[in-house]
């Protein structure tokens, strides 16, 4: 038998040989071409993905044909700090898909991680594949405030390629409040680097807010009626007056894809809709409406 043959799982990723990310990544590739080099980007912020995943992967003489992720997240849930697994990058090589390797992968991680986390969670645009191996549809929300008025603030844009503006998002996310006492990550920040990275947003979601004490992770209309407020990373939380203070230019509307309990206000809910969904499995507490911000999924 080839050295990398058959499924391999349950080996944290840092531990892995070079030869097994090299073909792991090789099939990353293949599946989602620009992932490794978003990763290596995403490395070079200090945030290694190999040290936070645990691959459940089927080669096939040396070469990875399909695999599945676990990680560990920690979560802020509904006031307790829990450690929740995530099933993530669940991919097969194009040429083999339908032929029951990812199932056989995602099974087996599945398994592994039930026997060390009571939850567990994923995001996904194909529920259908999680559901047969009991994970559920769990809706999510934006909540926004109606006519925000004109903010005074005077935000500056981060690069977290320049080593000073990645010091200070490091710098405030050592130092952050929960976002929500309903859900909120309470990763040091390697979750939310490596997102950025994944999605090409580390150079124009990041905001610093010197008013705030906080960085802001957010997006403006380019027409100038709204921006949309991903993450507010500080040690304290602002009050609501004060974060439409900060924000710059006539603001029509202010969404927010977190769940405002901590920042109170009369916010507007609104169901996020599309094929993109959270899904749930195991004995998750009942949960009020709450939303997932994209740098928290994975």
């Amino acid at each position: 038998m080839h050295e990398l043959d058959g499924l391999r799982g349950g080996v944290a990723g840092a531990a892995l040989s070079q030869r097994e990310w090299d073909a792991i990544h090789a099939l990353y590739e293949r599946v989602w071409p620009a992932m490794p080099a978003r990763l290596r980007r995403a490395e070079a912020l200090g945030a290694r993905w190999a040290d936070h995943t645990t691959p459940f992967t089927v080669f096939e003489r040396g070469r990875a044909i399909a695999t599945v992720g676990v990680l560990a997240h920690p979560l802020r849930l509904r006031g307790e700090d829990v450690l929740v697994g995530g099933i993530h990058s669940v991919g097969t090589d194009p040429e083999r898909r339908g032929e029951g390797h990812c199932r056989r992968a995602l099974d087996a991680a599945v398994r592994w991680a039930e026997q060390r986390f009571e939850l567990l969670k994923l995001s996904t645009s194909v529920p259908p594949v999680f559901a047969g191996v009991g994970f559920v549809k769990q809706p999510l929300f934006t909540f926004a405030v109606e006519h925000a008025g004109a903010g005074s603030g005077a935000l500056r844009r981060l690069d977290l390629a320049r080593a000073e503006d990645l010091a200070l998002v490091r710098q405030r996310m050592a130092q952050r409040t929960p976002l929500s006492n309903v859900l909120a990550t309470r990763d040091e920040g390697w979750l939310v680097l490596i997102d950025a990275a994944l999605a090409s947003v580390t150079a124009s979601w990041f905001y610093d807010a010197p008013e705030l004490e906080s960085v802001l992770v957010a997006e403006h209309d380019q027409g100038g009626a709204c921006w949309t407020v991903h993450d507010v990373i500080g040690a304290r939380l602002p009050a609501l007056g004060v974060l439409l203070a900060a924000l710059p230019a006539p603001c029509q509307r202010v969404i927010v894809t977190f769940t405002p309990d901590r920042i109170a206000g009369p916010w507007g809910r609104e169901r996020v809709g599309g094929d993109d969904a959270l899904m749930l499995r195991g004995a998750w507490p009942e949960l009020p409406a709450f939303g997932m911000p994209p740098l928290w999924e994975h």
